[in-house]
């Protein structure tokens, strides 16, 4: 029987052979992940060769009459066999762990093979079954042709798997860095689309993470990335999936004429009245809509943020594709130069600079809305469209009317009562007499963008814009992302569920080109309707206010096209009377006139005595009903003064 020390040499002595062995094993063979232990294991073996010297490896075998081979036989098979049945075990419960989640993953997975094979049928829609630029997009109207035909941007840029590895790893870093995933999860991205201004990865999510916590981190992992501004984290399309939109390091521009010659747009040019391209979004598939659809549309955007470029492209694509029998323009320019180009077109109606009597447009305008209305009452039909679709011979035309202001700031300035009540009694009932406004600003703050308006007016678009209470003006929320400028734009419309990030089309990067085609197309609707006399729709220029009347004045004007004349004071004192306990807003609805009118009535009656104006400190307190008691305390005491 082997003694108690022969069974402890030969334990240490079994042990310095394995880790010699092992080390000397691992000396000859490269692993990248074992780089930085080299030096370790090159101590731990040297250590390993004196330990089996020390215990005389020679002597030992002798002794035991069995030759070392045989003891390196009998340990080498006992440890295959517990390395083996390890290894069995774990392969088992991998097994059974990726059975689990095959299962559970395995439609999400169709569903990515399915988006993938979409994407990559997209990417040529563009260049099949376009329109050729030599020939209109319709019979009498004007030929693509003079729109600058370019040959940079509008191509996608082709994904393949090297690059999803660069982006999974990417993104991975960025959140293994700020602890928002553990060091053995991975980000497995699904998709990458280039768009003309971002490119929209779109990743699954690791088990247990959610989209809120990678939204919260939003501008930690742009600085991780890189991205100075513009990053953007949103949901993906499948569940359990996020799409994080990067700036493209280089961006391309999206010209008009592409997506005018587009089959999308074809397709939907019929359907729609009045058409208009947002653009590229982030999909890289054209936007478009319809102004008859969404009623009227806000735009706001800094200077230099693509704002006019936008609506020079919008205005070009309705002089493109409707003629003057089926839309008239009315242009508001305070800026002089903006809109001062498309004087001359048989579309337009009217540009104007002046901004006194650009009230006096839009009071005008209001007219021509009842004065449509009634022809509508007489032809029994409820809107325009229908009209348009009885429309007999000798009946009256009735185009679109489209009101575009370029900067409503400058109108507020002069006038904000009579331009807001303006705004609102069209935004309200102008669509159905096929009237609709276009209102630009470049300051979208709250006394630019009232409450008031900005409830009539649901479809917005924001391009750049100073500061991240603008973005809040506009949407009642954050962008959740600083926009690039140059037209990379934000939209909320009517009729899409999210929000939209776009690229807006451009006529041209050149001014040249842009004035050349204006002035291609002013030159062909000028020849087209030379012989032809049209009748305006409103006449402007008649009862039109001079330049010196007071804003006063201009807002008295606009009570009375509002409503009948009457005496609005002694109208009030018998509604007072009769309800003692009253607010501002009870009188403005019973007078139907605007709050600071009804501020200055309730002033002219304290002027009389009937109210007590409310306190100087205290200015929500309100007007109250002077009692009789009060009454005679003032006039004693008025003369006690005397």
């Amino acid at each position: 029987m082997q003694t108690k020390e022969t069974n402890r040499v030969e334990s240490f002595l079994g042990l310095f052979i394995v880790i010699s062995i092992v080390g000397t094993a691992l000396r000859f063979i490269e692993i990248e992940a074992l780089n930085e232990w080299n030096q370790t294991i090159n101590d731990l073996t040297i250590y390993a060769y004196y330990g089996v010297v020390l215990f005389g490896l020679i002597p030992f075998f002798w002794r035991r009459k069995y030759t070392f081979f045989q003891w390196i036989a009998r340990n080498a098979s006992h440890l295959v066999k517990e390395t083996a049945t390890a290894s069995f075990k774990g392969v088992r419960k991998i097994t059974e762990k990726s059975q689990t989640e095959a299962a559970f993953s395995l439609d999400i997975t169709e569903k990515i093979k399915r988006i993938q094979s979409e994407s990559s049928r997209e990417q040529n829609k563009f260049t099949e079954g376009s329109q050729s630029l030599d020939y209109p997009l319709q019979s009498g109207l004007p030929p693509l042709a003079y729109l600058p035909v370019t040959n940079e941007g509008g191509k996608e840029q082709k994904t393949d798997s090297k690059l999803m590895v660069a982006e999974s790893n990417l993104l991975s870093d960025a959140l293994i860095d700020l602890n928002i995933i553990k060091m053995e999860d991975s980000i497995e991205v699904i998709n990458i689309i280039y768009g003309p201004n971002v490119r929209r990865v779109t990743f699954q999510l690791p088990k247990g993470l959610k989209l809120s916590q990678i939204q919260r981190a939003q501008d930690d992992i742009a600085n991780r990335l890189g991205v100075l501004e513009g990053l953007q984290i949103q949901s993906g399309s499948l569940p359990g999936t996020a799409a994080i939109l990067i700036p493209n390091e280089r961006r391309y521009p999206v010209y008009l004429s592409t997506l005018l010659s587009s089959r999308e747009f074809l397709n939907v040019l019929d359907k729609s009245p009045l058409p208009i391209i947002l653009g590229i979004n982030d999909h890289n598939e054209p936007v478009f809509t319809d102004l008859t659809k969404i009623r009227h549309l806000l735009i706001a955007g800094s200077t230099g943020s693509g704002k006019s470029v936008f609506l020079n492209s919008m205005l070009i694509t309705w002089l493109y594709t409707k003629t003057p029998e089926e839309l008239k323009l009315i242009l508001i320019d305070p800026k002089l130069v903006e809109l001062r180009q498309y004087v001359g077109f048989p579309h337009v109606e009217r540009v104007e600079t002046n901004m006194k009597k650009a009230i006096q447009v839009l009071m005008q305008l209001i007219e021509e809305v009842k004065r449509r209305y009634e022809v509508l009452a007489h032809r029994g039909v409820k809107n325009i469209a229908q009209y348009h679709r009885m429309r007999k011979e000798n009946d009256e035309l009735m185009p679109y009317i489209v009101c575009v202001m370029d900067e409503l700031s400058e109108l507020m300035l002069i006038a904000g009562d009579a331009v807001e009540d303006c705004v609102l009694s069209l935004a309200q009932i102008a669509r159905a007499a096929g009237v609709h406004l276009v209102i630009a600003t470049q300051r979208p703050s709250i006394d630019v963008i009232t409450g008031t308006i900005k409830a009539n007016l649901p479809s917005r678009i924001s391009f750049r814009l100073q500061s991240s209470a603008d973005y809040v003006t506009i949407f009642g929320t954050g962008g959740n992302c600083t926009l690039l400028g140059q037209g990379d734009g934000l939209a909320m419309i009517e009729g899409f569920f999210n929000k939209i990030r776009f690229q807006s089309p451009t006529i041209s990067i050149m001014e040249e080109e842009e004035e050349e085609t204006v002035e291609k197309l002013k030159n062909f609707w000028k020849n087209r309707y030379s012989g032809s006399r049209m009748e305006p729709q409103m006449n402007v220029e008649e009862n039109m206010v001079e330049d010196e009347f007071t804003i006063e004045e201009l807002q008295d004007s606009f009570d009375e096209v509002e409503k009948e004349p009457q005496d609005l004071v002694a109208k009030t004192r018998d509604y007072i009377l009769e309800n003692p306990v009253f607010t501002v807003s009870d009188l403005q609805k019973y007078l139907s006139v605007r709050r600071q009118k009804v501020s200055e009535i309730l002033y002219v009656l304290v002027e009389e005595g009937l109210l007590v104006p409310p306190p100087e400190g205290n200015p929500r307190k309100g007007f109250t009903l002077r009692q009789d008691s009060q009454e005679k305390e003032v006039i004693t005491e008025t003369e006690d003064n005397e």
